[in-house]
């Protein structure tokens, strides 16, 4: 088994035994205490696997305390999503189908090889293919989202990160202005591609230089 006190020093992993769709061992790891829950499918058989996670949805509704948080359920059919949203509760619900983005994986394997690959290996967990950057590392500072996304020339980018904020924004609008100390998030093969800048690359904008726009008509030749 991994160290992962050496490969996560910030988390703690914690094991306890028991039946995740009875109440009392809900009750005994502190369930409503969490902040999201994660509920995986424990049988092979999709029915029964999909079965035992509504068990448990249920059993979480019936604690004493019934948790608010973010709850995340895996499902192997896609009936049981709406199964799902009638019992979930007061709570935001995020049902995840893995066979489905399995399927779409093949398919773009199938259909679009190059795009297959890329899917497969993001989804391998092999590697380090998700790079950050601070915007005034890369140069994109003060630029719009659209110009950061044309700005790499082997880089895809993602989103953007906030260290304040603690917070990940994938794919923000286009005029999203992206400030010097946001992080730059793309997939990347490692740090130095994301000094390969490309040449359609926009200029920096400045205050000044949306005040001259703005009033360029103020400094006009008189007719």
């Amino acid at each position: 088994f991994p160290s992962w006190r050496a490969a996560f020093p910030a988390v703690d992993v914690v094991c306890r035994q028991g039946r995740a769709y009875e109440v009392e061992d809900l009750a005994r790891v502190s369930a409503q205490a969490a902040d999201t829950l994660v509920i995986l499918g424990a049988s092979r058989i999709p029915r029964d696997a999909d079965a035992q996670t509504i068990s448990t949805v249920l059993a979480l509704r019936a604690l004493p305390s019934a948790p608010k948080s973010k709850l995340i359920a895996e499902f192997r059919l896609s009936q049981s999503t709406h199964v799902f949203d009638r019992v979930g509760g007061d709570r935001k619900l995020v049902p995840i189908l893995a066979a489905t983005v399995v399927d779409a994986a093949l398919v773009r394997c199938a259909l679009v090889p190059p795009v297959g690959a890329v899917a497969l290996d993001l989804l391998s967990f092999e590697g380090q293919n998700i790079e950050m950057i601070r915007a005034d590392r890369a140069g994109c500072g003060g630029r719009t989202f659209e110009d950061v996304r044309r700005h790499f020339r082997t880089a895809v980018v993602l989103g953007l990160a906030s260290k304040e904020k603690k917070s990940v924004v994938l794919a923000p609008p286009d005029d999203r202005l992206v400030v010097d100390d946001d992080l730059v998030v793309c997939i990347a093969e490692d740090q130095t591609a994301l000094s390969d800048i490309s040449e359609r690359a926009t200029p920096r904008v400045t205050p000044q230089d949306v005040l001259r726009r703005g009033g360029g008509g103020a400094g006009g030749r008189r007719r």
